[in-house]
Protein backbone atom coordinates (compact mmCIF):
# COMPACT_ATOMS: atom_id res chain seq x y z
CA UNK A 1 0.00 0.00 0.00
CA UNK A 2 1.16 3.73 -0.89
CA UNK A 3 2.46 5.59 2.13
CA UNK A 4 1.01 9.24 2.04
CA UNK A 5 5.23 10.25 2.99
CA UNK A 6 5.70 8.89 -0.31
CA UNK A 7 2.24 10.36 -2.14
CA UNK A 8 2.85 13.55 -0.64
CA UNK A 9 6.78 14.04 -1.46
CA UNK A 10 6.60 12.51 -4.65
CA UNK A 11 3.03 14.97 -5.34
CA UNK A 12 4.53 18.04 -4.45
CA UNK A 13 7.36 17.05 -6.68
CA UNK A 14 5.10 16.71 -9.49
CA UNK A 15 3.61 19.83 -8.46
CA UNK A 16 6.71 21.96 -8.87
CA UNK A 17 7.62 20.49 -12.28
CA UNK A 18 3.62 21.28 -13.60
CA UNK A 19 2.18 24.04 -12.26
CA UNK A 20 -1.17 22.44 -13.19
CA UNK A 21 -1.11 19.96 -10.11
CA UNK A 22 -1.07 22.02 -7.32
CA UNK A 23 -4.61 21.83 -6.98
CA UNK A 24 -3.94 18.00 -6.71
CA UNK A 25 -1.54 18.91 -4.02
CA UNK A 26 -3.46 21.93 -2.29
CA UNK A 27 -7.02 21.14 -2.19
CA UNK A 28 -7.84 18.32 0.52
CA UNK A 29 -10.58 16.59 -2.07
CA UNK A 30 -8.73 16.53 -5.16
CA UNK A 31 -5.89 15.11 -3.46
CA UNK A 32 -7.64 12.55 -1.46
CA UNK A 33 -8.84 11.28 -4.92
CA UNK A 34 -5.63 10.70 -6.32
CA UNK A 35 -4.65 8.87 -3.60
CA UNK A 36 -7.36 6.48 -3.23
CA UNK A 37 -6.93 5.80 -7.04
CA UNK A 38 -3.01 5.06 -6.46
CA UNK A 39 -3.23 3.67 -3.13
CA UNK A 40 -2.80 0.27 -4.08
CA UNK A 41 0.27 0.74 -5.27
CA UNK A 42 3.46 0.20 -3.59
CA UNK A 43 5.66 2.77 -2.54
CA UNK A 44 8.15 1.44 -5.15
CA UNK A 45 5.36 0.83 -8.03
CA UNK A 46 4.74 4.53 -7.55
CA UNK A 47 7.78 5.56 -7.47
CA UNK A 48 8.48 4.03 -10.76
CA UNK A 49 5.62 5.31 -12.26
CA UNK A 50 6.51 9.08 -11.29
CA UNK A 51 9.92 8.74 -12.25
CA UNK A 52 8.91 7.53 -15.45
CA UNK A 53 6.46 10.18 -16.40
CA UNK A 54 8.84 12.74 -15.03
CA UNK A 55 11.52 11.35 -17.44
CA UNK A 56 9.38 10.95 -20.35
CA UNK A 57 6.42 13.14 -20.28
CA UNK A 58 5.87 16.51 -21.64
CA UNK A 59 2.48 17.51 -20.04
CA UNK A 60 1.06 16.84 -16.80
CA UNK A 61 -0.03 13.40 -16.07
CA UNK A 62 -2.97 11.91 -14.83
CA UNK A 63 -3.50 9.30 -12.06
CA UNK A 64 -4.10 6.79 -14.60
CA UNK A 65 -0.59 7.86 -16.62
CA UNK A 66 1.36 6.94 -13.30
CA UNK A 67 -0.54 3.83 -12.67
CA UNK A 68 0.30 3.01 -16.51
CA UNK A 69 4.00 3.33 -15.80
CA UNK A 70 4.03 2.05 -12.83
CA UNK A 71 3.65 -1.10 -14.40
CA UNK A 72 5.26 -0.55 -17.97
CA UNK A 73 8.39 -2.08 -16.93
CA UNK A 74 7.01 -5.27 -15.16
CA UNK A 75 7.38 -8.65 -17.22
CA UNK A 76 4.63 -9.49 -19.26
CA UNK A 77 3.58 -12.85 -20.95
CA UNK A 78 2.65 -13.34 -24.82
CA UNK A 79 -0.29 -14.47 -25.38
CA UNK A 80 1.01 -18.09 -26.23
CA UNK A 81 2.59 -18.48 -22.73
CA UNK A 82 -0.31 -17.00 -20.91
CA UNK A 83 -2.69 -19.87 -23.08
CA UNK A 84 -0.67 -22.15 -22.08
CA UNK A 85 -0.59 -21.78 -18.14
CA UNK A 86 -4.59 -21.56 -19.03
CA UNK A 87 -4.31 -24.71 -20.80
CA UNK A 88 -1.98 -26.69 -18.33
CA UNK A 89 -4.49 -25.60 -15.72
CA UNK A 90 -7.86 -27.00 -17.13
CA UNK A 91 -5.64 -30.25 -17.62
CA UNK A 92 -4.91 -30.40 -13.95
CA UNK A 93 -8.04 -30.01 -13.03
CA UNK A 94 -6.67 -26.60 -11.36
CA UNK A 95 -9.22 -24.17 -13.24
CA UNK A 96 -12.33 -25.25 -11.77
CA UNK A 97 -11.32 -26.13 -8.17
CA UNK A 98 -8.64 -23.54 -7.02
CA UNK A 99 -7.55 -20.07 -7.73
CA UNK A 100 -5.52 -19.52 -11.26
CA UNK A 101 -1.97 -18.52 -11.19
CA UNK A 102 -2.09 -15.78 -13.04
Amino acid sequence: MLSKKAFVQAMTGLSNVWKELEQAVNEPAISRMWYEVLSDLTDEQFKTGVTTVLKTFHFAPKPADIREAAFASEPRLMAAEAWAIVRADIKAGNFYWGKPNY
